[in-house]
């Protein structure tokens, strides 16, 4: 059995969802479906049909994961735990932790994985 840790970094644009097992494997952005680029992050709302979606499209790509870190600059980590945990409490239910972390690189969220995953021998 191969163990599936999902780190998610979240802002209002997109998501990229890394997975880990022994080493990061894939990484998958996922965007908005915010139709008004103009309008300003903090106008936009959990509640609106757009984010949503959004995090619907977030949930389903995580559904599979064993562990979940959720990463972040603003609020948008904590929409997303609350749509998780209204719509997909399977899924709330692996989450391991949300962090505040302005955009990390590729090689820079492996030690964050391995600080929350540290069951998993992941490499460097």
């Amino acid at each position: 059995m191969s163990i599936n840790h999902v780190v998610v970094w979240i802002d209002y644009d997109q998501a990229c969802v890394s997975r880990f097992n022994r080493a990061l494997v894939k990484t998958e952005i996922i965007k908005t479906y915010a139709t008004a680029p103009e309008t300003l992050p903090a106008e936009r709302s959990v509640h609106a049909p757009d984010t949503a979606r959004y995090f619907d499209d977030i949930a389903q790509a995580i559904s599979d994961a064993d562990g979940i870190l959720i990463l972040g600059p603003g609020f948008e980590r904590l929409e997303l735990l609350v749509h998780l945990r209204r719509g997909y409490p399977h899924v709330a239910d692996r989450i391991v932790a949300l962090e505040t972390v302005d955009h990390p690189s590729d090689e820079e969220m492996v030690p964050w994985a391995r600080k929350h995953f540290s069951a998993l021998p992941l490499a460097a």
